[in-house]
């Protein structure tokens, strides 16, 4: 097992961010792209299945790259807006159909153009990540009705932080907030260089106050380039949302290390979400559950989280 070195933690308010270091990383045939960036510049596309379902879509890899797909990134449009439930790489000129998805929109079920996704935001592609409580329903407990609840609980605390009017039953409206999406841009530029600081780092952890939430390890630097605005951009918004207790000190460098290494000591969910790929969902305690991602029989990702409420 390789081990994880984590460097002292940057701080904003009550998140802190470590970057992690591992000794080895995965070398790809082609460059890697977000599909997120892929979906806006027309190299991906998404779209319904032949017989539409709730919980499943089709993407279509029409590039010359590697595509990536980030677990709880929410894609709008088709016949409701979803929150994409697993993690992939697909090989150029790809197709899937094997996406696990969740409806993050709940009222509508008929094309709002075309069945066919697009890329919502102009300028963030944060603005296309989930909250850890959104995330934890979908990718974790395959909660649909527990991803309601989160989407309707943070649409309630939006309407009082931020005097919004919401005018559908869609996640987006959270995500549109121009107050909201503003003050996220704002702290991200305080992060947006701290990862030149780092250019050996594959990996971050997270935490909010005294504990910690999420790790993200990567099987090279440039997928871990691509996704850290879109994950940090995340949190930052949970930050501002959810009411948070007084900042605390951060979790230990140790403690971030030890559980970087852990593996799931009970598999609930395998899947082979593209080509050459296998999806690996576990619990590793009573408290974390993790995700793993192989791409021709080695990790290229693993997601460790903390499914309790923040």
């Amino acid at each position: 097992m390789r081990p994880v070195t984590a460097y002292p933690p940057l701080q904003h308010g009550l998140l802190s961010v470590y970057f992690l270091q591992t000794p080895e990383a995965e070398t790809f045939p082609q460059e890697v792209v977000l599909y997120l960036t892929a979906l806006k510049s027309g190299q991906v596309e998404v779209k319904e299945q032949r017989t539409p379902t709730i919980h499943r879509l089709c993407i279509r890899n029409r590039s010359k790259r590697l595509v990536f797909v980030l677990p709880g990134t929410i894609v709008f449009g088709g016949l409701q807006d979803r929150i994409v439930a697993t993690a992939a790489l697909l090989e150029p000129g790809e197709q899937t159909v094997d996406i696990s998805a969740f409806c993050v929109e709940p009222a509508r079920w008929h094309p709002e153009r075309a069945r066919t996704f697009a890329f919502y935001s102009l300028q963030h592609e944060f603005l296309h990540y989930a909250s850890h409580r959104i995330r934890i329903r979908a990718l974790h407990t395959a909660d649909q009705l527990g991803v309601w609840d989160a989407i309707n609980h943070e649409r309630g605390l939006a309407c009082a932080l931020f005097n919004a009017e919401l005018m559908s039953s869609s996640l987006r409206d959270v995500h549109d907030i121009p107050e909201l999406s503003e003050q996220i841009s704002q702290s991200l530029q305080e992060f947006r260089g701290a990862l030149t600081k780092f250019p050996t780092a594959t990996g971050i952890a997270l935490a909010l106050g005294s504990q910690l939430v999420e790790i993200n390890l990567f099987g090279n630097r440039q997928l871990l380039e691509i996704c850290y605005p879109v994950i940090l951009g995340g949190y930052l918004r949970d930050t501002l949302i959810y009411p948070a207790e007084q900042p605390r000190e951060a979790p230990p460098l140790e403690q971030v290390q030890q559980l970087a290494l852990t593996q799931p000591s009970t598999l609930t969910h395998q899947a082979e979400p593209a080509r050459h790929n296998r999806l690996i969902i576990g619990r590793v305690n009573d408290q974390f559950d993790a995700l793993i991602l192989e791409y021709h029989g080695q990790p290229v990702y693993k997601q460790i989280i903390n499914h309790a409420n923040f």
